[in-house]
């Protein structure tokens, strides 16, 4: 416990209050049914950066998936979280939604979901705090993906997306939602070239949730109702530059 507070008091010298709140939802050392902060950047792909493909992992192969290897799809997700998966993965493919996978040895060893039509941004694996996002003809959302602990940092991120970007008609815009607090998966994304365009806040209270929106982080947050759809606009402002370190 002290070691608890100590790690939220120094959070609490160095970052403001709300990104405390930040970390401490993402830890889950309280239960999110009452308290949940929860921050998600939408990107919007600006350029395919070539330099962040320059390194090309070896032994592995990229292909489109098909409900015939939701079992593989589930033996590379957490295993705490497989028993949902399997129905919300079996839901995708219902609906139309295009799995793409990179595979070693005839194992899958990572997966990202490509949604054309409706895509859903949840904050609770589908249960309740939702926000429906609305796609055109030409937008195309990545989301719900994992790589492998074993087979991480190797490369396989910028290959698959661009495997991914390759399978569409050219013209196509493609989005992707990332985690605030994932740190490491927001650097890959706007090293690949994307760059954001919405930032997307749910907030959890005692029960009650609301959730906000804002188009840049100097904007204002301003209410977003669950029951209306969450647009995605063109993106804003420059890809970040890379920390050095």
């Amino acid at each position: 416990m002290l070691n608890k507070l100590s790690s939220a008091w120094g959070d609490l010298r160095h970052r403001s209050i709300y990104h405390v709140g930040l970390r401490l939802s993402a830890s889950g050392r309280l239960p999110s049914t009452w308290f949940l902060m929860d921050e998600t950047e939408i990107l919007c792909l600006d350029r395919l950066n070539t330099r962040a493909l320059e390194r090309t992992p070896v032994g592995y192969e990229w292909l489109c998936a098909d409900p015939a290897l939701t079992e593989d799809l589930l033996a590379c997700s957490p295993a705490a979280a497989r028993p949902t998966l399997r129905g919300v993965f079996e839901n995708f493919f219902h609906k139309g939604a295009r799995c793409y996978v990179a595979r070693r040895e005839h194992r899958v060893v990572a997966y990202v979901w490509a949604f054309s039509h409706h895509y859903v941004l949840t904050f609770d694996d589908y249960k309740s705090r939702n926000l429906n996002v609305r796609l055109d003809g030409n937008t195309v959302f990545l989301g719900n993906g994992m790589i492998d602990e074993k087979h991480r940092l190797r490369g396989l991120f910028p290959q698959l997306m661009a495997f991914v970007i390759a399978q569409w008609p050219g013209g196509m815009q493609f989005y992707s939602a990332v985690d605030r607090t994932n740190e490491r998966s927001l650097l890959s994304h706007y090293r690949l070239g994307f760059v954001p365009c919405k930032q997307v806040l749910c907030l959890t209270l005692l029960g009650m949730t609301w959730f906000f929106k804002r188009a840049t982080p100097k904007s204002r947050w301003t209410r977003q109702s669950a029951k209306c759809e969450l647009a995605v606009p063109p993106p804003l402002s420059p890809v970040p530059e890379p920390k050095s370190g």
